[in-house]
């Protein structure tokens, strides 16, 4: 039989337990017996904490911190790349261009209400800090196609210039790579689908932004 623990979401650990019949068995097969099933109960224990994994935070695609409205505050930014890094390659264009990866970075998760184009800006509390970002389309996948599917990557910029940063329609741009400049083309939507976007802040400050 079996028991699936709810006490999180991510991931729902599956725990076994497995009910042995008792045979009348003689008294010089009996310790023999009981070192076999000492043996698999610990290979079982094992296996269960191998498979138990870690739970996702808001620093991991599967943690994305939901957005409701048209205005999100970031007291402080973040530290790290949680539970779960190198979800993002660092292959460069088109698959990502944050060819630093996860960097002090955060993931935002948000569902299109009306069709038409996606504008945002990245606005530091300090003029002087470095944010990077993409933006990726799970409307048809999972976190953890993002590594390795480049057609998920829908706009992206890793320009080495602070400041305002974002998909803003101030340029051309889907795949900004260092050299180039801080602001991208607006995002063709449908209603419907969904989008994660992880922002790292490669200036490693704790300053904050408005999103």
């Amino acid at each position: 039989m079996y028991f699936e623990s709810q006490a999180t979401p991510f991931p729902r650990k599956l725990i076994c337990i497995f009910v042995f019949p008792s045979p009348v068995i003689p008294l010089e097969a009996k310790s023999y017996t009981m070192n076999i099933r000492y043996l698999l109960l610990q290979s079982l224990l094992l296996f269960s904490i191998s498979i138990s994994g870690q739970t996702p935070t808001e620093q991991d695609c599967l943690g994305a911190i939901p957005l409701f409205h048209t205005v999100y505050y970031q007291d402080s930014s973040y530290t790290g790349s949680g539970n779960f890094p190198n979800e993002i390659s660092t292959a460069g264009c088109p698959a990502s261009c944050l060819l630093s990866g996860e960097k002090n970075d955060v993931w935002y998760i948000f569902t299109v209400q009306s069709t038409g184009n996606l504008c945002f800006n990245i606005i530091p509390n300090s003029s002087s800090d470095d944010y990077d970002w993409a933006v990726f389309n799970l409307t048809n996948a999972s976190c953890t196609d993002i590594f390795s599917d480049s057609t998920l990557m829908v706009s992206c910029n890793y320009s080495a210039t602070s400041g305002t940063t974002g998909a803003n329609g101030l340029d051309s741009m889907i795949c900004a790579n260092a050299s180039d400049k801080k602001n991208n083309a607006q995002i063709p939507v449908v209603s419907g689908e969904t989008f994660v976007l992880n922002i790292s802040n490669f200036s490693a400050t704790q300053s904050g932004y408005t999103l």
